[in-house]
This record gives structure tokens, sequence and C-alpha cells, in this order.
């Protein structure tokens, strides 16, 4: 299997205060329509395959449960805080 590089996102809307962690490949637009629909890129680290931002991701989301904090955002969810207004 080739190794893609891939990055591990986190975007945040600031109407809403809510933050989103996610994985996009080099050729994907996700970080793109995120913005498009109004949230900010607060940060992506670059790494060298899908599996280690798969890594990556899940235990950013694992600590976050652990922290008490609710990581899990609908798409129906995601699509209101992005029409909220700042």
């Amino acid at each position: 299997m080739i190794e893609t590089p891939t990055h591990v996102y986190v975007v945040t809307h600031s109407a809403t205060g809510v933050g989103k962690v996610g994985i996009a490949g080099l050729d994907s637009a996700r970080i793109d329509q995120h913005r498009s629909q109004g949230w900010h890129l607060y940060r992506a680290v670059l790494l060298p395959s899908r599996e280690a931002a798969r890594q990556v991701e899940r235990s950013v989301l694992r600590q976050l449960k652990i922290d008490g904090v609710n990581a899990r955002m609908p798409a129906d969810r995601m699509r209101r805080a992005a029409r909220a207004k700042p």
C-alpha cells in the first residue's frame, strides 16, 4: 500500500464556539469546504500517512472524551453551526 501524506486539522467556528478535528488528504478540498461554511483553520499538521493521521485524530478524540468534552458533532449540526451569524 502506498503511503499518502495526510493532514490532521482543527477548525473552529467563532459564532458557535465549536471546534472540530478531522483528517484530509493533500489533494482534498475538505478544509476549504469548512472555510467556505464559515469555519476557520486553527491548525493543520501534515503526517506521512493516512493511518498516522487517523491514529492522531483518534488520540485527540480519546483525550477530549477523557477530559469530558463532547467531540462528536453530527453533520446536520455542523451545517447549522456554519449558518450561524458571527
